[in-house]
């Protein structure tokens, strides 16, 4: 008889013991999916005799819990072959699509580490874990829980659907101790574990548990660092007038020999010379939006785009204020816009706003461009007018109404007296 034969015999003489817990009693469909589950891997491991315990309503920091009492009691008596306890739901994670398809940090790769982990302590210890769910987040970064899949893995841990969460690696769950100060005060309160395969820490203990925010500390700070160093970079490249990535716009093509550039596309280029001077003669962007449409020229469409007009290859007031506004078509590049109206001394220099001559040339006259930008000023100006006394009047009529009806109701008061 094989090994694997006497472990089934073992296993149909003596019942496999099975453990679920909710917190809560309104969770109750939570320790009925775990019952499912472990129900199911019984079946797939040919395991008959089994029984499974749950305590209802019970946290998992509490020492007293009824049915995991009676289990023990049942072990201590030698009626038990074995204890499957973890329901384990393993989070992968890649910040971008490139990241995904680097081997050692890829999505199959992460998934293959976690299962073969699985598989050797079950070898290990019969019984260790079940492996409930995969959670994937493609193309998020950790530093923040603004992920779906980390999102539906929190939410599979509260209902108790799982008891165990298992990363390849720390950055792949967290990079932010806030975030992860949180992530395992969740754990402790649902009395769930936490795996991390690369770096093996015992959680359980002060030294374990300093351990482990140090490791999240340094995420944290090597994902600073990282950031800082793109945006000084970027900074840098800017103030030379070179580009940061992003797609070509209407009049230039990127240069396939210096992607940081652009190449002038002589027919796009008059067609982006026309919509300035028909703006100038008609002084209005949805009058601009006809005049541009009748002359047949038509928006860049960039490969993702998604606003379904500009894909059709129709203006937009948005698209078209674009253009309008957009100084790299006088050579200038804007750096840190975002960063326009705040107090510049009290920004790092290079977080600071600031215009640079661009390496390209520029396609449309300084003149004209000012010119349009004066009349697309005086347009919002006077907009902005036209709102605030049209919200003035309506106040002004409400406020009329309501004392009219208070001299109404007193008269009638007046009257019925």
């Amino acid at each position: 008889m094989n090994q694997n034969q006497i472990y089934q015999q073992q296993n149909n003489t003596r019942a496999v013991f099975l453990y679920v817990r909710v917190s809560t009693l309104d969770q109750i469909g939570g320790a009925e999916s775990q019952a499912r589950a472990l129900t199911d891997w019984c079946g797939k491991n040919n395991i008959i005799n089994f029984e499974i315990f749950t305590d209802h309503g019970i946290s998992g920091a509490k020492e007293s819990r009824p049915a995991l009492n009676r289990m023990i009691e049942k072990i201590d008596a030698g009626l038990c072959s074995q204890v499957a306890a973890l329901l384990i739901g393993c989070y992968s994670r890649v910040s971008t699509d490139e990241q995904a398809n680097v081997i050692e940090g890829s999505l199959d790769n992460q998934r293959h580490r976690m299962q073969s982990f699985i598989d050797i302590k079950n070898m290990q210890e019969p019984n260790w874990g079940h492996l409930v769910e995969y959670f994937v987040d493609d193309g998020y970064s950790a530093k923040d829980t603004n992920r779906p899949a980390y999102a539906r893995m929190m939410k599979a841990l509260k209902s108790g659907k799982i008891d165990a969460v298992m990363v390849t690696e720390l950055s792949r769950l967290s990079r932010n101790i806030p975030d992860f100060c949180d992530f395992h005060k969740m754990l402790e309160s649902q009395g769930a574990k936490f795996f991390s395969i690369k770096e093996q820490f015992d959680s359980s203990t002060p030294a374990g548990k300093m351990m482990l925010y140090n490791m999240i500390n340094l995420a944290q700070f090597e994902r600073e660092q990282t950031s800082e160093r793109v945006a000084i970079n970027c900074h840098s490249r800017a103030q030379r007038g070179l580009l940061n990535g992003g797609p070509a716009i209407l009049g230039y093509d990127k240069d396939p020999a210096k992607k940081a550039t652009f190449l002038v596309n002589e027919q796009e280029a008059k067609d982006v010379r026309r919509i300035f001077e028909l703006f100038i003669e008609q002084r209005s962007l949805s009058r601009t939006i006809d005049a541009v449409a009748a002359e047949n020229i038509k928006p860049k469409v960039r490969e993702n785009e998604k606003n379904r007009l500009v894909k059709a290859g129709r203006w937009t007031i948005e698209s078209l204020s674009f253009v309008l506004k957009n100084k790299a078509y006088i050579a200038v590049r804007d750096v840190n816009k975002v960063s326009k109206n705040k107090d510049q001394s009290k920004l790092k220099a290079w977080q600071k706003f600031g215009s640079y001559s661009a390496s390209w040339p520029a396609i449309v006259d300084e003149v004209m461009f000012n010119t349009t930008n004066t009349i697309l000023a005086e347009n919002f100006e006077r907009e902005r007018m036209r709102l605030d006394t049209s919200a003035s009047q309506h106040t002004e009529k409400f406020r009329f109404t309501d004392i009219t009806s208070t001299l109404l109701k007193k008269a009638t008061s007046s009257i019925a007296r």
